[in-house]
C-alpha cells in the first residue's frame, strides 16, 4: 500500500527531527491552528507529508519575523490562491481576484504586504500596480 501526502504516519517525534521543531513548538502551532494532525482514538498526533512541509513553511516565516498571527493569515491566503489556481477555466473572476492573484508573484506564493517599508514590499507593491495598470 502506497501512502500519499495527506496520510498520516509520523508521530511528533519523528516530525521533530525532520522538521527541526521542538515537541512543544509544533504541538503550540496546532493549538493554535496552524496545522492540524490527525488523531488516534488514543489522543496521539500523526502527521501526513502534507503536514510536514506546512510546519516547514511555518518555521521559515517564523525565522523571517512573522508573528502567528501573520503566519496564519499568509497560510490563509495561500490555500485561497491554490483553490483559485485548481477552480476550473472560465470560472468568473472579480477584480479582486485579479489583485489576489498578481500579488501572487513569480514564486506562485502569494505575498503579504506588511508595510511600505523595508523596500523589498514596496517593490512588490509598485510591480503589482503596474500590473494592475496595464491590465
Amino acid at each position: 500500500m502506497q501512502a500519499d501526502l495527506e496520510s498520516p504516519v509520523f508521530p511528533i517525534g519523528v516530525v521533530r527531527q525532520l522538521v527541526g521543531l521542538t515537541e512543544r513548538q509544533i504541538r503550540y502551532y496546532d493549538k493554535m491552528g496552524l496545522v492540524t494532525p490527525y488523531r488516534t482514538k488514543g489522543g496521539t498526533r500523526m502527521y501526513s507529508e502534507k503536514d510536514i512541509a506546512l510546519l516547514r513553511r511555518v518555521k521559515e516565516m517564523m525565522q523571517r519575523g512573522f508573528r502567528v498571527k501573520e503566519v496564519k493569515e499568509t497560510l490563509e491566503q495561500e490555500r485561497i490562491a491554490a483553490e483559485r489556481r485548481l477552480r476550473p477555466a472560465g470560472g468568473s473572476r472579480t477584480r479582486a481576484g485579479s489583485l489576489a492573484t498578481s500579488l501572487e508573484g513569480d514564486d506562485e506564493r502569494p505575498v503579504v504586504l506588511r508595510s511600505l517599508y523595508p523596500v523589498s514590499d514596496q517593490a512588490v507593491l509598485m510591480k503589482t500596480l503596474d500590473k494592475i495598470r496595464n491590465d
